[in-house]
């Protein structure tokens, strides 16, 4: 996000307060979807139903509309501009039979035909005029049938071969809150912002595919050579889904101190030695994240390992993640670890990732920590001392704090607080992700651990299924912990060490020209 206005926010709020906060609202998205599968064109065709509440104060005039599979449509997309800006030339350079595309839209607002703008700069987002305006309190039916291209797999989601990842794939709506609407491009680096709701999804596809997808599978049939799955998940914000005919699946159970859970992983057969204990990691993260932040709500936990050489990492979604190839079962157990996590920090709580990758990366990124130290505890090693290489992205102590204080001292760092697509590709792993881990150890210590994990649980229980901002974070550290901890979060706008002596305020200062 390209605008001052969520930093200004907090800045102000977390000075001075006039008057009694307005009570905390957030719109209702409720989708259904039937799709099918064409693993001959690597197309989808199908139809979608949302029906959007507006529990805000305000009188709606239209909706903006992401339609993010048109990132992929040709290199004239913020996606391709960024991926250019960030030394990337394959997609730019990619024949049009790789690219994708969303299109045969027909968008109905309570079944009359509504008009559509495009958005002035960017092709992945269009305005839907309402026919009528919607008041507070009320909800209207929005409905499109769609057919998408699939790109090859350059980010996130796509096909590699009759491998298909489908994310970030439907019309999905704008987030809409007290700072108004959040419209937004595709990127590689920079992660979204959605809004909560119920989802119930018909997948069909060739009937020799398996298929995992968020949330629980409710039904199948198979009529001739197809096969159709509904999955239904309630209080999320996305939806993800992943089809491959070689997938070996894996399931086990987890009781949680309030139910029991399903665990699944599917996985390359090649890959079997590495995967042999990939239940036991998916259950150790959550179990560890339950007890250390607060339950984990939904009824099942999915990983997919993701087809194709390994790309360093993975992607998380409501209930399910991808992960790539990993060298070893270390490497594995400390991944699922990382993007099982994400359920947390961008599923239950979901902040914009946008406009505060800390929020999500960072915190999360601290767990890390917390859970190499609990895998220590278990194996009796010093972790810290042989990390995989995947942790060399996430862990303060190994490589990644060198790299962090040698950009400190050559001033290439940016502050913490900067937003995602306004930090240069280094700084995104080493500042929101490493820096971040490190000033939450550095508020660990300052608070102590268990008030430290007091106000880390009273966060989760207050704002989970939101959208929390910075200043609710710091709210929270305040009330619980009793203490004034403004010197702490100032940390997070500005650069340079953590235990430097303050530098010039540089919390209005636009984060664009920070490179």
């Amino acid at each position: 996000m390209k605008k001052l206005l969520p930093l200004i926010f907090f800045c102000c709020t977390s000075v001075v307060s006039f008057g009694q906060a307005p009570a905390y609202w957030q719109q209702q998205v409720d989708v259904d979807i039937n799709v099918a599968l064409n693993d001959q064109a690597h197309a989808l065709t199908g139809d979608i139903k949302m029906r959007y509440q507006n529990n805000s104060p305000d009188t709606l005039h239209f909706i903006w509309m992401h339609l993010w599979p048109n990132a992929y449509k040709n290199d004239r997309t913020a996606f391709s501009e960024q991926l250019l800006q960030n030394g990337r030339t394959d997609f730019y350079f990619s024949p049009e039979n790789k690219k994708g595309y969303i299109n045969r839209l027909s968008f109905k607002v309570n079944n009359e035909l509504a008009q559509v703008e495009d958005h002035p700069q960017h092709q992945d987002i269009v305005k839907i005029i309402l026919p009528t305006p919607l008041p507070p309190a009320a909800a209207v039916i929005i409905e499109t049938p769609f057919h998408e291209k699939l790109p090859e797999y350059f980010s996130r989601g796509g096909h590699i071969n009759q491998s298909y990842m489908i994310t970030q794939w439907y019309p999905k709506p704008a987030v809409y809150d007290v700072q108004g609407w959040h419209p937004m491009p595709y990127l590689d680096q920079g992660e979204f912002y959605s809004e909560f709701g119920n989802y119930k999804v018909n997948i069909t596809v060739p009937a020799t595919y398996k298929v995992a997808a968020t949330g629980v599978l409710r039904a199948e049939s198979k009529q001739d050579i197809v096969k159709t799955l509904r999955f239904e998940q309630d209080n999320v914000h996305d939806f993800a889904w992943f089809a491959d005919k070689d997938f070996e699946v894996l399931h086990d159970t987890l009781q949680l101190a309030g139910k029991t859970i399903d665990v699944f992983a599917y996985y390359n057969k090649a890959n079997a030695k590495e995967w042999a204990n990939s239940l036991k990691f998916i259950k150790n993260a959550v179990n560890t994240k339950s007890n250390w932040l607060g339950e984990y709500p939904y009824n099942i936990v999915t990983v997919v390992e993701k087809a194709g050489a390994s790309d360093g990492g993975g992607m998380e979604y409501p209930t399910i993640t991808l992960i790539s190839k990993t060298a070893n079962e270390k490497t594995l157990d400390f991944l699922i670890n990382h993007e099982v996590g994400h359920n947390w920090f961008y599923g239950i709580l979901a902040s914009n990732e946008r406009a505060h990758p800390w929020m999500d990366e960072g915190m999360n990124s601290y767990y890390d920590l917390r859970y190499a130290r609990f895998r220590d505890a278990q194996e009796g090693r010093n972790s810290v001392q042989k990390m995989p290489s995947f942790l060399q992205k996430r862990t303060p102590e190994n490589i990644e704090h060198t790299l962090l204080q040698t950009i400190i001292g050559i001033k290439k760092d940016q502050p913490i607080a900067t937003h995602s697509e306004a930090f240069s590709s280094y700084n995104y792993g080493l500042v929101a992700y490493t820096k971040t881990a490190e000033w939450l150890q550095l508020l660990e210590r300052n608070l102590g651990t268990p008030v430290f994990d007091k106000v880390m649980q009273q966060y989760y229980e207050e704002y989970k299924f939101k959208h929390p901002q910075p200043a609710d974070f710091k709210v929270v550290a305040e009330r619980v912990s009793g203490k004034n901890l403004d010197d702490v979060f100032g940390l997070l706008y500005r650069k340079g060490s953590l235990t430097a002596p303050a530098a010039k305020d540089i919390r209005l200062t636009s984060f664009l020209n920070l490179r």
